[in-house]
C-alpha cells in the first residue's frame, strides 16, 4: 500500500508543471531547474505558458537578424533568424535555462519554426527588453503616443476629463519609468 501512495505521489509531481519566475532566478545561488516547469513570469511580469503562443516581433541585430532568437534544426546546426520570421505566431514547446554561475541564469524558450523541422530558441528577457518578441506591455514611446491621442481626442471633446484623468494615471508610470 506504500509502495502505490508513493507512486501516486510521485506521477502527481511530474504530471503538474511548476510556475518559475525571473526574480527566482535572480535569489537562486544556483542553477534553477527547469525541468517540469510549464511557465515563466518574466521580469515585467509577463506570463509565457508551454502549449501558448508568442509573436516575434522586429529584429534587433545586425542585416535584419534577431541578436536573441537563434534556430537550431533537428542536427543541432545552428543558424541566425532574419526578418522573415518577422510576425510568425510561434508555440512555446518548453522552456530551458542556459547560462553559467559566473555569467548568471537565463530562461530560454523552446518555440517552433514555420516548417516545424526546427526550433526557434528566444532567450525571453533580452527578447523582450528589445522588441524581439512582442508582448502587451507598452513602452515609454507607446504610452506618450497614446497619452498625446488621448489628449487630441479630450480637446475634440471626444473624450471626458475623467476618462482622460484615468489613462493618465494608467501611463505616468510607464512614461516616468517607474
Amino acid at each position: 500500500m506504500k509502495n502505490i501512495l508513493l507512486f501516486i505521489a510521485l506521477i502527481s509531481t511530474v504530471t503538474y508543471g511548476q510556475k518559475l519566475s525571473y526574480q527566482d532566478i535572480e535569489d537562486s545561488n544556483r542553477r534553477p531547474s527547469t525541468r517540469n516547469v510549464s511557465e515563466y513570469i518574466s521580469k515585467d511580469g509577463i506570463s509565457f505558458k508551454e502549449g501558448e503562443t508568442l509573436t516575434i516581433g522586429e529584429p534587433s541585430g545586425d542585416l535584419d537578424r534577431y541578436a536573441y532568437i537563434i534556430k537550431m534544426d533537428a542536427i543541432g546546426s545552428i543558424e541566425p533568424v532574419d526578418i522573415t520570421a518577422r510576425d510568425w505566431v510561434s508555440e512555446i514547446i518548453k522552456f530551458k535555462m542556459d547560462g553559467s554561475r559566473r555569467q548568471g541564469w537565463e530562461i530560454v524558450a523552446v518555440t517552433k519554426t514555420k516548417l516545424g523541422l526546427a526550433r526557434y530558441y528566444i532567450d525571453l528577457e533580452s527578447a523582450i527588453e528589445y522588441g524581439e518578441i512582442k508582448t502587451s506591455l507598452l513602452s515609454r514611446e507607446d504610452a506618450i503616443d497614446k497619452l498625446k491621442e488621448a489628449k487630441d481626442l479630450l480637446d475634440l471633446e471626444m473624450m471626458t476629463q475623467k476618462e482622460y484623468d484615468a489613462l493618465k494615471e494608467k501611463l505616468t508610470p510607464i512614461i516616468m519609468d517607474k
